[in-house]
């Protein structure tokens, strides 16, 4: 679980870095352009691959216990059979209704975008079933490797294709360096495969069953990827209906979506990791009816969260613009982050909180919560941008989250058994982390006559969580057990490592 989370932590470090630099070197109507593309173009890889890795994993652990590793074999050749299909049905309707997207989009710069993407979806369709054995036989190892890579040339070739092919495109580099990224990676993957002893064995017979077996997961991943390139399409009809130009549109876009959510899912990221280590254990948890031990696991796991999002609040809140001046030369960013930092804390407890309830097989209660929560956020993006312009997307999240939280909460609550809502206790420490945030601004104002920019920052940084923590304490808000819970397991890991 370590070398996951190390994996993960550095990848999803690049892909910001990446992000730094495509707002450095795109203007923010082509960022959007490329943010839109790269959305719609996620949706397609969904649909092509999205519960096959899982299928196909659970079914290469059971042969391996029951040593009957040519039935995985045969899986793999029917996953593989219906990935490459669907992709080359998927490419094909892109490419034979351009008119449709080109009128969807709003921008024919956006089509051409999502075009120089489109081997992404036959190279993820290539590699998916390949990478469903690799975890099925626990190669977490080869497979964060490979995801790893595929983020190192994605950069690498982008950087290339900005440098040789400037003058001739400024809006196809990002595209076509996916595209290779995932075309290397993928091709690493499957000799990885074979590496490891992997085959191809006739198919016959096992086509339906990949695909019955598939297709509930599928729907509901693919159902909750539309979410985001819904919002893209939807969010610049808004802003043009009341008056914005498609490139003032586009602009907007970029700056929101391009470059402050990127922050605002930092804690995110690293609570996703959490979240992946303390789950398995609520399953166990359930299955041995330890209904006390559950609760707490429950508890600790939200608790966690909750701290880990709350750390953020008060440097994105005070110094939000000084953040995005320093990172993307931007201060409308800015402007965006310090208003909408309280975001972090709802979007870090629904994420946990969905997570939650599929380990304790609520599945369908948290795909609802899911469609009640889309639906809402929808309708206020499409509604709100007259009163509140771009801030309607950050506002309608904001809702969404929060709603899709607290009706996990009610659903969690009732099949444990267990109360509390964290209602109170999120207000608080929201209350005081902005408080914070206040006071880091002011020490950031003192601070930057006698250091650079940058040591200002950091320094700040460090002043606003030891400043948070303290006040946190004097309030009763800090869970002194669950801290020395956490730090005696790091302890227990590290002697069983030695």
């Amino acid at each position: 679980m370590a070398t996951l989370t190390i994996f993960s932590i550095i990848t999803k470090f690049l892909g910001f870095a990446f992000r730094l630099y495509l707002s450095r070197i795109l203007p923010t109507s082509v960022l959007g352009m490329y943010t839109i593309a790269a959305s719609v173009c996620l949706v397609l890889e969904t649909i092509v691959g999205a519960g096959i890795p899982l299928v196909i994993s659970r079914y290469t652990a059971t042969n391996i216990v029951k040593n009957n590793k040519s039935k995985s074999y045969s899986i793999v050749s029917a996953g593989l059979i219906w990935c490459l299909s669907l992709s080359i049905i998927i490419i094909s309707i892109v490419l034979l209704c351009n008119n449709l997207f080109n009128f969807i989009f709003t921008d024919k710069d956006t089509y051409i975008i999502l075009l120089s993407m489109l081997p992404t979806i036959f190279f993820t369709a290539l590699y998916t079933p390949f990478k469903g054995y690799l975890w099925g036989e626990e190669r977490y190892f080869a497979v964060s490797f490979i995801e790893l890579m595929e983020q190192v040339i994605r950069i690498i070739s982008c950087i290339m294709f900005f440098v040789f092919f400037k003058n001739i495109s400024i809006i196809l580099p990002a595209g076509l360096g996916l595209s290779i990224a995932c075309a290397l990676s993928s091709i690493i993957g499957i000799i990885i495969f074979f590496c490891v002893g992997g085959k191809l064995s006739n198919p016959h017979g096992y086509i339906k069953q990949v695909f019955t077996t598939t297709a509930p997961l599928t729907a509901t991943r693919v159902a909750s990827s539309f979410m985001t390139p819904l919002i893209n399409i939807i969010l610049p009809f808004s802003l043009i209906a009341i008056g914005y130009s498609n490139s003032q549109a586009m602009s907007e876009i970029g700056l929101a979506l391009g470059m402050t959510l990127p922050l605002l899912f930092v804690p995110s990221a690293v609570t996703m990791s959490l979240g992946m280590a303390l789950i398995p254990k609520l399953a166990t948890l359930k299955q041995e009816n330890n209904n006390y031990a559950l609760c707490n696991q429950i508890n600790s796991s939200i608790t966690f969260t909750l701290y880990s999002s709350i750390l953020f609040v008060p440097l994105f809140f005070g110094l939000g613009n000084e953040v995005c001046t320093f990172l993307y030369g931007n201060m409308q960013a800015g402007i965006y982050l310090e208003r909408f930092a309280w975001l972090i804390i709802p979007m870090g407890l629904s994420q946990i909180s969905t997570s939650i309830l599929n380990s304790l097989g609520a599945e369908k209660s948290s795909f609802k919560y899911f469609l009640i929560s889309s639906s809402v956020i929808i309708v206020l993006v499409a509604t709100l941008p007259r009163i509140a312009g771009i801030s309607a997307l950050f506002i309608a999240l904001g809702i969404g989250n929060m709603l899709t939280f607290a009706l996990s909460i009610i659903k969690i609550n009732k099949i444990t058994g267990r109360k509390g809502t964290y209602v109170r206790k999120c207000a608080a420490m929201t209350i005081i982390s902005i408080i914070v945030g206040y006071f880091t601004n002011l020490v950031y104002n003192v601070l930057i006559f006698a250091f650079p920019n940058m040591i200002a920052l950091l320094l700040c940084s460090a002043i606003s969580v030891i400043t948070l923590f303290v006040m946190l304490m004097c309030f009763g808000l800090i869970d002194f057990e669950l801290i020395n819970n956490i730090a005696q397991k790091l302890k227990s890991n590290r002697i069983k490592m030695k």
